[in-house]
């Protein structure tokens, strides 16, 4: 048997939290990469485009 639905504000709530993990991903990733040497190096706007076809 299936729980009740969530509330509107619970779901929005939800979403935060997943958009909270996806830009701590982001965050991450792109200091990671600021350690390599400047041609290997990707933009942030890249590594944001992965990180969002990733969730």
């Amino acid at each position: 048997m299936t729980g009740c639905p969530k509330s509107q504000t619970k779901k929005t709530q939800i979403v935060s939290e997943h958009q909270e993990e996806a830009i701590a991903d982001a965050v991450k990733i792109y200091q990671e990469d600021q350690q390599k040497p400047e041609n290997e190096r990707k933009s942030l706007c890249t590594i944001c485009c992965e990180v969002e076809g990733r969730w």
